[in-house]
């Protein structure tokens, strides 16, 4: 039997057209799942210090680019730069802070231009790119500590992470219950 040629020319173009859908698709999925901090600065860092041991003796690593992460504790605005002080956090694969909980210690970011506080707010989560270019003795309790000081060049502020707690669409003899980012829980009884 004779196979049929296809006159229209739909049978190519259909080929076509599912093949640039996966290329489009396989593209916009690499792209979500990128880090943060580019790849030309990932090539600059040559060594990976852990910031155990930048902590101990900032003054060794002077001059080392960084890449570092965590929350923020406040933000300082001075004559012409920004102080903004982070509790380090350990980072993913996004670069994107993890648990304060296996924090190491604390660091500055100095920033030479304006940071608003109200945007650079306590407890966000930030990653900055940058070299180490100091230490700063700032008091902390009835002790000094030493921060050592990044002067960033690239500066990622993470957006703030809201929880919505929908009620549940009716009462009932069961107890209703909501998922938060972990767990599931049981909604809180309202006296009402």
């Amino acid at each position: 039997m004779k196979r049929m040629r296809d006159v229209t020319g739909f049978g190519r173009m259909r080929s076509r057209t599912v093949i640039w859908v996966l290329i489009l698709f396989a593209l916009s999925f690499s792209y979500a799942c990128a880090p943060v901090v580019s790849n030309q600065f990932r090539r600059e860092v040559k060594i990976s210090v852990p910031f155990s041991e930048i902590q101990k003796n900032p003054e060794r690593f002077f001059g080392h680019r960084v890449i570092l992460g965590g929350y923020i504790l406040k933000t300082t605005n001075e004559a012409n730069e920004t102080m903004v002080t982070v509790i380090q956090a350990p980072l993913n694969y996004l670069d994107e802070p993890q648990s304060r909980d296996r924090s190491q210690g604390r660091f500055i970011i100095r920033a030479k231009k304006f940071l608003d506080p109200e945007i650079y707010s306590k407890d966000r989560k930030i990653t900055v790119a940058g070299t180490i270019s100091g230490v700063r003795a700032e008091k902390l309790g009835n002790t000094t500590y030493n921060y050592p000081v990044i002067e960033p060049e690239e500066l990622h502020l993470w957006p703030k992470q809201v929880y919505y707690r929908y009620p549940p669409p009716y009462w009932d003899w069961y107890e209703p219950w909501y998922c938060d980012r972990y767990f599931w829980r049981p909604y809180p009884r309202y006296p009402w």
